[in-house]
């Protein structure tokens, strides 16, 4: 089943698809109980995209057998309608797995399920408003030490990553990662990789920044091999005009 054929009124769907990005596990405790979660996007080879969330025992089954970049076929989750709030993904619907679910490898790989991106000069930023999403292609040209702030929506720690991207637009642009990405941050954006960032947040605090957490380095696509040869001939020799203070940073992760 395509993930854009999903629909309220059938149950037994199977969806092959790609996971493209995926959440650390998040712990939660009110009233009604304690438990975690953790969630995934989904995406095929029609080019649409799509939530998904694990509770409690389907976090313990599932989320280390789920792979970034890796393709498996999903059945027996659960549909609602999506909150579009918190939810930038192009299906109307999320989806919600419990321990019941039938989740298996596909060891084709999918090679022809690729992200499409809609990108955007680090130049135009400024005239985007905050708390828009966009897509940016960019060289990570430096990446900080990754530090903790506290949150001041949950009061607990939060580890975060900054690094500084510049394009052939003569412009650069502070963006931050947080949790898992930001701990391995130094490693997979060493030596001023080309990447791709999906739906990264922007933020006016301290001029423009961005917060993203699905990224795909050095991809496959004619856009970065151009970004790439003009690195090569200009790099760190263009004068560059920052869009963010030096106090930057970012209040938060989604």
């Amino acid at each position: 089943t395509p993930i854009n054929g999903l629909n309220m009124y059938s149950n037994r769907w199977v969806i092959r698809a790609k996971v493209c990005n995926k959440s650390a596990i998040r712990h939660w405790s009110n009233a009604k109980g304690e438990g975690s979660l953790f969630s995934i996007e989904l995406l095929d080879s029609s080019g649409f995209d799509v939530k998904c969330t694990f509770f409690k025992e389907a976090v313990d089954k599932f989320y280390s057998f789920l792979e970034e970049g890796s393709v498996y076929t999903f059945s027996g989750g659960r549909l609602k309608v999506a909150n579009i709030q918190y939810n930038k993904c192009k299906s109307q619907f999320e989806i919600t797995f419990d321990q019941n679910s039938e989740i298996h490898l596909d060891k084709t790989g999918g090679p022809e399920i690729t992200e499409s991106y809609e990108f955007m000069k680090i130049a135009g930023l400024e005239g985007v408003d905050p708390n828009s999403y966009v897509d940016i292609l960019a060289v990570v040209k430096h990446v900080e030490e990754p530090s903790t702030i506290v949150s001041k929506k949950s009061g607990k720690e939060l580890i975060k990553c900054e690094m500084i991207l510049e394009d052939d637009s003569a412009a650069e642009v502070k963006l931050t990662v947080w949790g898992d990405a930001a701990q391995t941050a130094q490693q997979k954006f060493a030596n001023a990789p080309i990447v791709a960032f999906k739906r990264a947040r922007v933020s006016d605090y301290g001029g423009r920044t961005l917060s993203g957490q699905s990224f795909n380095v050095n991809p496959n696509i004619p856009q970065a091999n151009g970004l790439r040869q003009w690195w090569s001939v200009n790099g760190n020799k263009t004068q560059t005009r920052s869009l963010s203070s030096a106090m930057g940073g970012n209040r938060g992760p989604d």
